[in-house]
């Protein structure tokens, strides 16, 4: 009677560390063909998720003998491959994240600026309207109130200060 033991699921097993294996033995007359496809567990592009099958031709005895040896070395090299690509992949959504992270900051301080300008725009036609009456002192004390508009300030300041002067020279009339 034939011994049936073997290892062939340890073996193969102990080279499935990033991938899973589909494998297809085809069985004829002058020998066996065995057809090893990797599949990438954790890689989302498609192309590299199933790269070339492997495929070992020989009579039974030559891949009893040599079938593992000759699927190591290929087996590695994808291993290898597959673990760059995932952390490569890992990294790409990190940089994804922060982008969108800087973005969202980016937006954030846009809609501030746009919020400040329609104020500052908003307070000076006031501030015109105020002017253009002859109430000098109204037109700062609204001005000196709007602290808030610190992106601004020095078009503030300035036209505090002209409206001192308009005021100074109503005052020596």
């Amino acid at each position: 009677m034939m011994d049936t033991t073997t290892n062939f699921f340890t073996a193969l097993s102990a080279l499935c560390n990033t991938a899973d294996l589909n494998v297809a033995i085809q069985c004829a007359s002058d020998g066996v063909t065995v057809t090893v496809q990797p599949l990438a567990r954790n890689i989302s592009d498609r192309a590299i998720k199933r790269p070339r099958a492997l495929s070992f031709c020989g009579r039974p005895s030559q891949l009893d003998e040599q079938f593992f040896t000759a699927l190591q070395k290929p087996m590695q090299t994808t291993d290898a491959l597959f673990n760059n690509i995932a952390d490569y992949e890992k990294s790409l959504q990190a940089a994804r994240q922060q982008s969108a992270m800087v973005q969202a900051e980016s937006q954030k301080l846009f809609k501030e600026a746009s919020r400040q300008k329609e104020k500052l725009e908003s307070l000076m036609k006031k501030i015109d309207d105020l002017a253009s009456q002859k109430k000098y002192g109204e037109a700062i004390g609204v001005l000196q109130k709007a602290t808030d508009l610190t992106d601004h300030k020095e078009a503030i300041i300035q036209r505090i200060d002209e409206l001192r002067s308009m005021h100074g020279q109503l005052q020596l009339l």
